[in-house]
């Protein structure tokens, strides 16, 4: 009876020593495949380690909003400076056209274009050197800030109503003379955006929009080239005035409307 039970205790100690070794391995498979996560390589396929990394995984990519709004207010000690110098703390930016509004835009197209500004795909000499100085956590963060905010549109003066009832229609119905689809037709009704690849632009500053569309006309923009900058080559200097004039008044609380003689 002796040798019996000193067997099963023999038997109970291998598996479980089996069993920390199957642990052990996991575990090892799943720190081996997050690591790789962290610095941006596909996990190996057949680890064993699924679960593991499916958590760590989807802990990883949570934004940290609070330190994106300390980005935005700050900077960063790698030498970004504060969003908000040009932006705004709320993201509207100052309507002079020279900085976007981007309060709300999507996460995903924000660290686009921030990772665009980097690479060089996108240049810009003030806003190339700042995506530079900011890295993959930064630009997670910070991007997640801004999209959460909802920035009030400012009241603006309304633009010319001809000019504004112009842009309508290119925005609406496009033009088959010059074989433009609608804008709306990408970037949603009334130029709400698509997320998470489309950029709203209703409420969009005009001088933005128009300087804009003519980057991409001249090539001076390419990261979007088998696309905006099809559509750029094809407006002329008053459709650009006219569609960039009618997006920025759909979120004004002015409305050209109100210009309008009363019978």
């Amino acid at each position: 009876m002796k040798r019996r039970y000193t067997v099963l205790a023999l038997v109970a100690g291998v598996h479980a020593t089996a069993g920390l070794i199957v642990l052990a391995q996991s575990q090892s498979a799943s720190q081996a495949a997050a690591g790789a996560n962290k610095g941006g390589t596909a996990t190996p396929q057949g680890t064993g380690a699924g679960p593991f990394v499916t958590l760590f995984q989807s802990k990883s990519l949570e934004p940290d909003i609070q330190h994106g709004a300390v980005i935005a207010a700050q900077g960063t000690a790698a030498g970004a400076p504060a969003c908000a110098q040009c932006h705004a703390y709320n993201g509207v930016s100052d309507a002079s056209g020279a900085f976007p509004r981007i309060a709300g835009q999507s996460r995903s197209y924000l660290a686009k274009q921030l990772n665009d500004f980097a690479s060089g795909v996108r240049n810009n000499a003030l806003m190339t050197p700042i995506a530079k100085a900011l890295n993959a956590d930064d630009i997670r963060d910070v991007t997640a800030y801004y999209a959460g905010t909802n920035g009030p549109a400012l009241p603006l003066k309304p633009p010319d109503p001809a000019l504004v009832k112009r842009g309508e229609a290119l925005a609406k119905i496009g033009s088959a003379e010059k074989q433009i689809q609608s804008c709306n037709n990408c970037h949603g009704p009334g130029g709400v955006g698509e997320s998470p690849a489309i950029p709203y632009l209703a409420g969009q500053y005009s001088n933005y929009i128009a300087f804009t569309l003519r980057e991409w006309r001249r090539g001076y923009r390419k990261n979007s080239s088998d696309q905006m900058a099809v559509v750029a080559h094809k407006l002329n200097d008053r459709d650009i005035a006219a569609v960039a004039a009618y997006y920025q008044q759909v979120a004004s609380p002015v409305k050209v409307a109100e210009l309008q003689p009363k019978e």
